[in-house]
């Protein structure tokens, strides 16, 4: 049996976590990570190694493990420009859609997913991940294409209050989606309420990071292009 996992870029919310054990109609959750990487890895015994941060979770990609508790990554995207935030300038997000919370807990207990952990822990210097399902009631995306590849971008806002104002209002954008936060699985103390995924086109998304960045502890904007992206179909096509 591999040592327990060890995280040196934040804190566990266990006591989110421990309801997930109480629930009786647990289903598929959308797990949103925001990473900010070192600049160069560092090992558990503190060598600073010759790989950058990013190569190091590169490294990690822990797809086989989340393919065998029957999830799958939905997004993986650099972020290209952050609109507003707070100082933590974010360098990448990816979402992994599970069809259960006791799924993520067999993921993160087999030892081959502890094994291949080492590596985010190196390469790691700070992340937040939620617990995120599509909002009931709103209406299906139009279009569900992948943007990745097509020279589009996607707007990410995360925010603290569900009705805090919608950047994607004054803006030339479709909406795919619009997720609720259930929980932070990992990160800080803010209570996050709501993600938005909007697709812009590169033109759009140009416009917006001419202007000034705006420092906002409670929410964040974020343009980004997406290498992976299935989340808008993920939203509207059940796990097999």
């Amino acid at each position: 049996m591999s040592d327990p996992i060890r995280h040196d870029y934040g804190r566990p919310n266990f006591d989110y976590i421990s309801t997930w054990f109480d629930r009786e109609d647990d289903g598929p959750f959308w797990a949103l990570n925001l990473m900010k990487y070192r600049e160069r890895a560092v090992a558990a015994d503190g060598t600073v190694q010759d790989r950058s941060g990013l190569e190091a979770d590169n490294e990690y990609n822990p797809s086989a493990q989340i393919e065998a508790v029957g999830g799958r990554m939905v997004l993986v995207a650099p972020v290209e420009h952050q609109l507003r935030g707070d100082d933590v300038v974010w360098d990448r997000i990816a979402i992994v859609l599970y069809p259960t919370r006791m799924s993520f807990i067999e993921m993160s207990n087999r030892d081959d997913f502890k094994e291949k952990h080492e590596h985010k822990n190196a390469g790691m210097e700070r992340t937040i991940v939620v617990a995120s399902m599509p909002r009931g009631g709103d209406p299906a995306p139009a279009d569900v294409s992948s943007a990745a590849g097509t020279g589009d971008r996607l707007l990410l806002q995360v925010v603290t209050d569900a009705e805090a104002p919608d950047l994607a209002d004054d803006i030339d954008a479709t909406r795919i989606g619009r997720f609720t936060v259930e929980g932070n699985i990992f990160g800080d103390e803010r209570q996050w309420a709501e993600a938005r995924w909007d697709r812009i086109s590169a033109e759009t998304a140009a416009s917006l990071a001419a202007q000034e960045a705006v420092h906002d502890p409670n929410a964040y904007a974020l343009v980004l292009i997406p290498h992976i992206d299935t989340l808008a179909e993920s939203a509207v096509t059940p796990l097999p």
